[in-house]
């Protein structure tokens, strides 16, 4: 696993240097890249992550996947596997699945909402055919930790 540090350095008037924001772009299994902020940790191995803050409020899971040749489209596709995750996993959806990036590079679609047990969830499904992956995120209640989740998602970049 390779990880490279960008950042933006602040210099203070008594000589000291610090990073305001580290971000580490890590590389999985030659399949995806994406970006990490410095607090936050991640577990791998072959079939999925796990990316969490040691000191935050809940986790993000990522699976991979191979879609179909269909006659339906990437977001078409990646959208029936987001309605069937919903259902078998009995989440109740705050309002219907949005489809907020499309292009050749990657197609994204998230949805939000809770648990039986009223845990806060959101998902998304990350495709650039023939490749997916599934992301949730799930923790008791929703807070600002998922902007830094959203972050983490949109910087995913698959590898050719």
């Amino acid at each position: 696993n390779r990880g490279v540090i960008f950042g933006w350095i602040s210099i203070f008037s008594e000589g000291l240097i610090m990073f305001s924001k580290i971000l580490l772009t890590i590389n999985h299994n030659n399949i995806i890249e994406f970006q990490l902020p410095n607090d936050w940790v991640f577990e791998e191995n072959d079939e999925s992550l796990a990316i969490y803050n040691p000191s935050g409020e809940g986790a993000i899971t990522i699976s991979f996947y191979s879609l179909l040749q269909s006659n339906s489209d990437t977001c078409e596709q990646i959208s029936v596997m987001a309605k069937k995750y919903a259902n078998q996993n009995r989440i109740k959806l705050d309002k219907p699945l949005v489809v907020y990036h499309s292009s050749q590079e990657k197609t994204i679609l998230y949805g939000t909402g809770h648990t039986n047990d009223n845990w806060f969830i959101k998902f998304w499904m990350i495709a650039q055919h023939p490749r997916a992956i599934h992301a949730s995120y799930l923790c008791r209640k929703k807070s600002q930790e998922i902007k830094s989740c959203d972050s983490i998602i949109e910087s995913i970049r698959f590898i050719s």
